[in-house]
């Protein structure tokens, strides 16, 4: 590497590249957006109580680093935007940057919390899935049960 930016960037860009590829895997079959949305919150707050140093990587870098950003704009944005151009969420377009923000900053304030104990990954994940769903447009009966969808295993 021609030097530590291009060594963090890399190493930044693999971590979330896999872990963005296992959770697309996971909702293949899945064409709802709202639904791929609500599973991908919960399976990163799963992977905050499950491998310590990779939340905490991605909590101390996840704002700091567009390689991050980068990439899940290529997942999340992909969803959100598919979701208001089916009229699933009634946003307009120029919201649509917004709801993405809004999106992973309560995922990451979520992980946060499952990291520093306040509270397990299931219910902070549902919490924070069925908010980010109402924030969409959903109504509450439908994004709880949304953020109930069973999660796969993501090693397999």
């Amino acid at each position: 590497y021609p030097s530590v930016d291009a060594l963090f960037e890399s190493i930044s860009a693999e971590l979330l590249s896999d872990m963005n590829l296992r959770v697309d895997r996971s909702f293949d079959a899945i064409a709802d957006p709202a639904a791929r949305i609500s599973i991908g919150i919960r399976h990163f707050c799963r992977r905050a109580h499950e491998d310590a140093d990779w939340a905490n990587f991605l909590l101390n870098f996840a704002l700091v680093d567009p390689a991050i950003t980068d990439h899940t704009r290529s997942t999340l944005l992909r969803d959100i935007a598919a979701g208001v151009k089916a009229g699933r969420f009634p946003l307009r377009e120029d919201q649509v940057p917004a709801a993405f923000g809004m999106i992973v900053g309560g995922t990451l304030t979520a992980m946060m919390v499952v990291r520093r104990g306040i509270d397990g990954y299931v219910p902070v994940g549902r919490q924070t899935a069925a908010a980010s769903l109402r924030m969409l447009g959903l109504g509450p009966a439908e994004a709880d049960e949304l953020a109930q969808i069973p999660l796969t295993n993501l090693n397999g």
